[in-house]
């Protein structure tokens, strides 16, 4: 039993993505003659309620750090499903090769992650476009296979120049760049189902390409990751908007844009430097003020003393010294 639960904790996290991979493929030898296989099948559903609870304790273990209990969870994992289902494995589709698959899994996260990102870019651009205010989900569910009709129907039954045209407005409108264009047609593809870029011809896949390069270059994009905020030193991290219009309305270029915001922040900038000018100079002098205050009771009350000694001495002298003395705060204040 240690030896086993040596060889499972030697990757926790990958071993039970192999044995949930295959476990289904094997003939337990537990089940002896079975005809109708029923007895294989009551082995693979306590081998898969076994997953599940070691799946639990999973849970435990890395949103709670309870990692005492992680050979409880190679146990239920790896060990339980191994002993139960120990025999011959044995293909169960045509054409399937008899030996161990990979985790599919770690293959299908890292696609679903890299889609999600590409969906993102592509609601914040549909955003920026203010022609929808959907959500992802509802884009993803609702809107995505009409988006796709709108951009590839017109490529195969219209003429190339007026197609090109068409696809290329209608992407101005909502905002939808050209890796929008791909995210698109990658997130539409099915398996079984044809690709949705059959029957459009490459000469017109080129001209769209032109098309939309030649007037992107008359476009101003505005960016908030490009754009420095009065008082913020640093961006902000999450791309918000990339909004998009054209030059010819604005009448400005992207230098006038970039002029005048580097113009409003230095504006800023000279604001805030003064008012933070202005507040240190009236700390210091109510602080120098405090202070000779004090350095004038201090010089009045030893003038007391030195003009009482003085006048036993020398007379009118030492109040001529005295009012020297107690002349000498004003003019430092």
């Amino acid at each position: 039993m240690d030896e086993r639960i040596n060889l499972s904790m030697s990757d926790p996290d990958l071993v039970p993505l192999l044995i949930q991979e295959n476990y289904i493929n094997y003939k337990p030898s537990l089940a002896g003659k079975d005809d109708n296989g029923i007895k294989r099948m009551n082995l693979i559903a306590r081998a898969a309620e076994s997953i599940a609870d070691g799946d639990i304790v999973n849970v435990q273990i890395r949103r709670y750090r309870q990692w005492q209990l992680s050979q409880a969870s190679c146990t239920a994992t790896c060990i339980i499903p191994a002993s139960l289902l120990h025999g011959q494995r044995e293909i169960l589709e045509q054409g399937e090769r008899n030996f161990n698959r990979f985790g599919g899994w770690l293959g299908k996260n890292s696609t679903m992650g890299k889609n999600f990102r590409l969906l993102d870019d592509l609601h914040v651009h549909i955003l920026a476009s203010r022609e929808s205010s959907s959500g992802r989900d509802t884009i993803r569910m609702e809107y995505l296979t009409l988006i796709l009709k709108r951009l590839t129907e017109p490529l195969r039954t219209l003429p190339k120049a007026e197609a090109v045209q068409q696809v290329v407005e209608f992407m101005n409108t909502y905002s939808i760049s050209q890796e929008d264009f791909d995210t698109i047609v990658e997130l539409s593809k099915f398996k079984g189902q044809s690709n949705p870029l059959d029957g459009i011809q490459p000469a017109v896949k080129s001209a769209l390409t032109k098309a939309y390069k030649e007037q992107s270059r008359s476009r101003v994009v505005r960016v908030a990751d490009q754009i420095t905020l009065p008082g913020v030193k640093k961006a902000p991290k999450k791309r918000i908007a990339a909004i998009l219009e054209p030059a010819e309305e604005g009448g400005k270029n992207e230098d006038d844009t970039l002029d005048e915001s580097e113009e409003e922040n230095t504006s800023d900038t000279e604001e805030l430097e003064g008012i933070t000018k202005g507040e240190k100079l009236q700390s210091e002098l109510q602080s120098l003020n405090s202070k000779a205050t004090q350095v004038q009771l201090e010089l009045k009350g030893t003038g007391n003393s030195s003009s009482k000694k003085a006048s036993a001495g020398r007379g009118k002298g030492a109040s001529a010294s005295g009012k020297k003395v107690a002349q000498a705060p004003k003019r430092k204040r």
